[in-house]
């Protein structure tokens, strides 16, 4: 699952604490917007982390996305070149064409050793 977060919070503290908290779930994508992947459990923990750092003046948006929707992405790539963003996690770009079976595998596989 996959949810875009946006917001608009203007106390500097709270700001600062918002963004260090979703840096902890998300992809920053943007000033102020996030992609946050995993099952709604993650999503939820997530959320009201964030609720007990915003109030009422700040905006907050959480826009669920449908399972299959394709991300586009035009001008300042989100990561450096050579890293991608799949199967919900930062890889090298030489493993961004691997299933999740075999990058899953591989995994298993190093921290068996």
């Amino acid at each position: 699952m996959k949810w875009i977060i946006a917001y608009d919070i203007r106390d500097k503290s709270r700001l600062r604490k918002a963004y260090q908290h979703l840096c902890q779930y998300a992809l920053h994508l943007q000033n102020s917007v996030f992609l946050l992947q995993g099952d709604r459990k993650f999503y939820e923990e997530c959320k009201e982390k964030l609720w007990e750092i915003v109030n009422k003046e700040d905006d907050v948006r959480i826009y669920e996305l449908p399972e299959n929707t394709e991300i586009h992405n035009w001008g300042k790539p989100i990561l450096p070149e050579g890293i991608v963003f799949q199967h919900g996690i930062i890889q090298h770009q030489v493993e961004k064409d691997k299933t999740e079976e075999e990058v899953n595998n591989e995994n298993n596989k190093k921290n068996s050793e």
